[in-house]
């Protein structure tokens, strides 16, 4: 069935709600009137002509309710299917969002543990080259240290050859002269 409460065809969709809260409402004598429901003239006034009814089967009333009824209904379903909608729109959203969250969070990682290794390559790289160098300085230090070894060995020898010059030119010069030989090796003085 329908139920109308004013004359108009339009019935009322009544729907059972829960109730929250334990106030008792606002007393009917406390109730501000509004004047345009006072005055029989108006348009509020002709909607309580009619008392609240049924609507009866196959009468001008019945098919514009069941209309309505049917219009409400749809609008219900409607609204069901767009929040449904809604609902997966916002779910599919969501999961779109978190999946390039965790898509850019990866590329984040990716770039920073590429920078890394570049500056791991770069560190291994400036460390290889001090080592070259400090080989090289090595080296160089070592060939130094080998050339003057070298030539203090080769100035000793040159000091010793001369040294043995000297003597054999000190004993031929003596041996050909028995004095002066003998002068050099007692500290004599030549008497004659």
């Amino acid at each position: 069935g329908v139920f109308l409460l004013t004359a108009s065809p339009r019935p009322v969709i009544v729907e059972p709600m829960e109730q929250y809260d334990d106030e008792d409402g606002l007393p009917e004598k406390l109730a501000q009137r509004n004047p345009m429901y006072q005055n029989c003239a108006s348009f509020a006034c002709r909607e309580r002509e009619h008392p609240p009814r049924f609507a009866q089967h196959g009468t001008f009333e019945f098919e514009y309710s069941q209309r309505w009824k049917s219009l409400d209904e749809m609008e219900k379903q409607q609204r069901e299917q767009v929040e449904k909608n809604m609902r997966e729109a916002r779910d599919k959203l969501e999961n779109e969002m978190e999946d390039a969250y965790h898509e850019h969070q990866a590329m984040l990682l990716r770039q920073d543990l590429m920078r890394r290794q570049e500056e791991l390559r770069r560190m291994e790289e400036l460390h290889s080259q001090e080592v070259q160098k400090r080989k090289q300085l090595e080296l160089r230090q070592e060939e130094e240290r080998r050339r003057r070894e070298e030539e203090m060995l080769m100035r000793q020898r040159e000091k010793e050859e001369m040294i043995r010059r000297q003597r054999e030119e000190n004993f031929r010069m003596g041996y050909m002269d028995p004095v002066s030989f003998l002068n050099g090796c007692f500290g004599l003085r030549k008497l004659f």
